[in-house]
């Protein structure tokens, strides 16, 4: 089987990366092909897998940038230029993403964490919205929820507010 993970970021030595690693090696140990597309790549894996580096899933992406700064930190754009700019976004991710699982032939989609904190809020919409679009069997591995970080993901704007009621478990 093709399986697709999507995350922001692989390689490197936070725990989601090196869980991600884990779930690369078993899958492949089981006979399974591996696809793995991210925003950064901190080092070369040593696992049998392809890497698609897709920039606006990066947490420094300006895309990722935008979105906290004026939906969660600083909010003080009106309701309707934010949800036409995070509908851009997501759409534009979303297109990405659909393109990547047509040309890796994906069969089962494993999400890294890009459902879990709306770090890049448009990249765990897409994620949601490609699997809902696809329904391809998934596989959402996710730890760290908004709703455990106090304030940190509170936001004036009602549509955002629906899509982590949607989104982000």
């Amino acid at each position: 089987m093709n399986f697709g993970i999507i995350i922001g970021r692989v390689g490197g030595v936070d725990g989601v990366a090196l869980e991600t690693e884990n779930w690369i090696s078993v899958l492949l140990q089981m006979g399974h092909k591996i696809h793995v597309l991210c925003g950064e790549l901190e080092k070369e894996l040593s696992l049998d897998c392809t890497i698609t580096l897709f920039d606006k899933a990066a947490f420094g992406s300006e895309t990722c940038r935008w979105e906290q700064e004026n939906i969660f930190l600083n909010p003080k754009i009106e309701a309707q230029q934010i949800e036409a700019r995070l509908a851009e976004n997501v759409e534009s991710i979303e297109e990405a993403l659909l393109l990547w699982i047509k040309e890796r032939q994906i069969e089962c989609i494993l999400t890294e964490n890009a459902t879990t904190l709306p770090f890049h809020l448009s990249l765990g919409i897409a994620s949601c919205n490609l699997i809902e679009k696809t329904g391809l069997p998934a596989i959402a591995h996710d730890h760290d929820f908004y709703w455990e970080r106090g304030d940190r993901y509170k936001t004036p704007y009602s549509k955002v507010q629906e899509e982590l009621q949607r989104c982000f478990p």
